[in-house]
């Protein structure tokens, strides 16, 4: 049986990650609200304040850029946990409190899917399964009704016998909910494609850069600052209206989180060390394509900010951010039209969530479970 001896250390990094993101929270917000009120002063009194304000406001920014890392690591910890407890709940035989049994991919008409307790309460499905992307569960649906290749039960069983697989198990938990059902035909036929530009993307860039001259007038002789307002009002509308493309229609911060999941994936992958081929193959897969794959991050994650409905209106108003975005997703998509196809996200990611989800056979594998339908399983559960 496998030994939890990594649980007392993991628990120990949740606490203390848990002090340092409240300290970090609180300073956030302090940053926060100086700048709002350096902003103000500088504003209602036409003094060199207003720019103190902004510059707060630019550490602010990078301050949750930089800080953003240690909140992730308390929720990839607090997965890891929840891998231990589950693995805890499968050799208790309480795997029935898992919320997906894989009944939604049952097939009527399948006799062996109905009669064989695959899917379903009490069902294999849940007992094995811990695959949270919409190919993932695809995959343990198609290895449960057609049987699974020996070569991957071989390295399920070297996974078995690490507790490695319980890090792994923890990096597939971090996918939420919209990996289940993200459409990835959407994302598939707008990456890559280069937004083209028109005369009319001029107009947000000269309203800004009028803006920017302004300012400095507001000191040396003395303009009115509330013209400023109406600048902002400006940008904002140029940018709805001359900038508008189907990209920004996308539900970019879905495909951000889900996608940035596989790269967290992607890395412990590469982190762990079997000695397996098949293992050395994946990683293989992985680093061909994770360079690409960070790029496409990258751009998600600016289209994302915009579904912010605040900080959209702010950064398009004051930075005209809608600009920039075409310009840097331009740049970092350019050379990545390969890297998102259901084949692509099966291999480099999706596809190694359920190599994982084979490593689930370890639980029957303590039991003496025997071999059963193509799957190993614990016969009393």
């Amino acid at each position: 049986m496998l030994e939890f001896k990594r649980i007392d250390k993991t628990k120990e990094e949740i606490e203390k990650f848990n002090n340092i993101t409240k300290i970090i929270s609180f300073i956030r917000f302090i940053v926060a609200v100086t700048s709002i009120i350096f902003i103000i002063i500088g504003i209602s009194y036409k003094s060199l304040y207003l720019f103190i304000g902004i510059g707060i406001f630019v550490i602010f920014a990078l301050l949750l850029i930089l800080t953003n890392k240690y909140y992730k690591k308390l929720e990839v910890l607090k997965n890891i946990i929840k891998a231990y407890d589950n693995h805890k709940k499968r050799r208790e035989n309480k795997y029935h409190l898992f919320k997906d049994n894989g009944n939604d991919l049952k097939s009527k008409n399948n006799y062996k899917e109905s009669d064989l307790d695959l899917f379903g309460p009490h069902s294999i499905y849940q007992y094995l399964s811990v695959a949270k992307t919409k190919y993932g569960r695809k995959y343990l649906h198609d290895a449960l009704v057609d049987g699974s290749d020996y070569d991957y039960k071989e390295l399920s069983q070297k996974l078995a016998e690490n507790e490695d697989s319980i890090y792994l198990e923890g990096a597939i938990y971090n996918f939420n909910d919209d990996a289940k059902k993200m459409d990835y035909d959407s994302l598939y036929s707008l990456i890559g494609n280069k937004i083209i530009f028109n005369i009319l993307f001029i107009l947000p860039l000269i309203s800004f850069i009028l803006m920017i001259v302004y300012i400095p007038f507001i000191f040396i002789k003395g303009f009115n600052p509330y013209f400023l307002f109406i600048f902002v009002i400006v940008n904002y509308f140029l940018t709805k209206l001359c900038l508008n493309n189907p990209i920004f229609n996308l539900d970019s911060h879905i495909y951000y989180d889900v996608c940035e999941k596989y790269l967290d994936l992607s890395t412990t992958i590469n982190n762990i060390n079997i000695d397996s081929n098949i293992y050395n193959n994946i990683k293989n897969t992985i680093n061909d394509k994770k360079e690409n794959l960070k790029n496409v991050i990258s751009s998600l994650n600016l289209l994302s900010y915009r579904k912010n409905m605040l900080f959209n209106f702010l950064s398009n108003s004051i930075l005209i951010f809608d600009f920039w975005t075409i310009i840097i997703y331009n740049l970092k998509t350019n050379d990545c039209p390969l890297i998102f196809n259901p084949a692509d996200i099966v291999n480099i990611t999706d596809g190694d969530n359920d190599y994982i989800t084979f490593a689930q056979y370890n639980e029957a594998k303590y039991s003496g479970g025997n071999w059963f339908g193509g799957i190993e399983t614990n016969t009393d559960s």
